[in-house]
């Protein structure tokens, strides 16, 4: 049996590099292991890359170019360069016209694959379908939000900056629908193509709190550059005895954009 080996390491420090490499030893010791190697990650976005990453270095190795796993995998196989890189092009060729078994998948999308294939000893039907309860995990956690306010002055302060900005954009004073909305961002696919390590410092109230700061900081300075510019745009066409019913399309024009840039309002206008 084989020892468990265990990477710990933050973002960037090259853990995609490292675990590409023990796939390419896998498969230079037994060039059709892939067929059986089980590699899981936890976002779709981290599955294509790590394939991407196998693939790309398989075809420098088979094409001649300069690779950094060729001295390793030369030294781990004991297969001298030329011969190594003859199998590289072989092990690519197999892969391609086989890869539907080349398998690197997310943590969920294997189990979904597990249990389909004991659908029949489990009682599931074939045609099942997995659902989470996002809904009910987020309200509880939103539960758990307030009841630290009180002991938490920093939450405090977020909930007040959080209030300030639900009311200058005139939504209504339902703190916890607001918040649910904004929690359900976690469970889609653009909250996981997030950096690792931003996500990793989620937990971090402080860093939080500053990144939020940050991010109002950029979207205030947004607003005022785009209402600066339909306030020169409306100067403009005032200047020139013009109005937006003046252009194509009257009131529905696109200079009927320009005064609710001023007033920061962004929703298209009708055509454009």
């Amino acid at each position: 049996m084989s020892n468990l080996k265990i990477y710990k390491a933050s973002a960037g420090s090259g853990k995609t590099f490292q675990i590409t490499r023990e796939y390419l030893k896998l498969i230079f010791q037994e060039p059709t292991a892939y067929r059986h190697i089980l590699a899981v990650t936890f976002t779709n976005k981290a599955t294509a890359e790590m394939k991407g990453r196998i693939l790309s270095e398989l075809y420098l190795l088979a094409s001649g170019q300069p690779s950094q796993h060729l001295d390793t995998l030369m030294s781990v196989s004991g297969i001298p360069e030329e011969a190594l890189r003859k199998l590289a092009n072989k092990i690519l060729k197999s892969v391609l016209h086989d890869y539907s078994r080349f398998s690197v998948s997310t943590i969920d999308s294997f189990f979904q694959r597990v249990v389909r294939a004991f659908t029949r000893e489990i009682r599931l039907h074939a045609s099942f379908r997995t659902e989470l309860d996002h809904r009910a995990i987020l309200e509880e956690a939103v539960e758990r939000l307030f009841l630290g306010i009180d002991d938490n002055e920093l939450l405090r302060e977020w909930f007040l900056d959080f209030a300030e900005q639900t009311l200058q954009v005139g939504q209504n004073w339902n703190f916890k629908q607001h918040i649910l909305e904004r929690g359900s961002e976690i469970f889609g696919e653009a909250f996981r193509t997030f950096d690792e390590e931003l996500i990793a410092r989620m937990e971090d109230k402080e860093f939080l709190a500053d990144y939020g700061k940050k991010l109002k900081m950029i979207a205030e300075e947004f607003d005022e550059r785009m209402a600066d510019i339909g306030r020169k745009a409306i100067a403009l066409m005032t200047s020139h005895g013009l109005s937006p019913e003046s252009f194509k399309y009257g009131k529905t024009s696109f200079a009927s954009y320009f005064p609710k840039l001023t007033e920061g309002k962004y929703e298209p206008v009708r055509g454009y």
